[in-house]
């Protein structure tokens, strides 16, 4: 895979093919607008032990996405910060359950299935819960990364593995 050398306050564009949805029930999408690298962070994981390169993309539009690279599994993956929410204490419950559904913009429900065990993390000074899902999309897959930030935030990432050639400069 490409060896990435971006920094904070690289402009960055995507391939123009990640910004066509690849299914009409895909909820991964990318803007045709740039982005701005806004931070590079490892992501910290205690279980399994792991550091994962991450970097946070700010679109010129306002969206929010996080690219990590899975050096152990060889995969990239792109993530788009879909919602976010403050969180009302206590365990969840998705810590527990290995599906999680999530309402799509046309009122449906769209079953995420398991992917990984509930990890503890840390990114950028914060303290994570995290939880990784996944759904099959015609011939891809889709991931649903949901972290608890901090016990206070819970965010809802939706993503793809990506070719990181996929990502331009400027």
């Amino acid at each position: 895979m490409k060896n990435l050398s971006f920094k904070s306050g690289d402009q960055i564009r995507f391939d123009p093919s990640l910004s066509v949805m690849f299914s009409s029930e895909a909820l991964f999408k990318t803007p045709r607008v740039p982005g701005r690298i806004s931070r590079v962070e490892p992501l910290h994981l205690e279980e399994p032990a792991m550091t994962l390169p991450s970097w946070q993309i700010d679109g010129e539009d306002g969206s929010v996405f996080l690219l990590v690279e899975d050096n152990a599994a060889n995969l990239w993956f792109l993530l788009r910060l879909m919602a976010e929410s403050s969180h009302p204490g206590g365990m969840p419950a998705w810590v527990e359950q290995d599906d999680y559904a999530v309402a799509a913009p046309g009122g449906q429900t769209l079953a995420f299935d398991y992917y990984s065990p509930p990890m503890l993390g840390r990114l950028a000074g914060d303290n994570l819960l995290l939880r990784v899902y996944i759904r099959p999309v015609e011939d891809s897959e889709e991931f649903l990364w949901v972290i608890l930030r901090n016990d206070t935030r819970l965010e809802h990432w939706i993503g793809i593995v990506i070719d990181p050639a996929q990502l331009l400069p400027g």
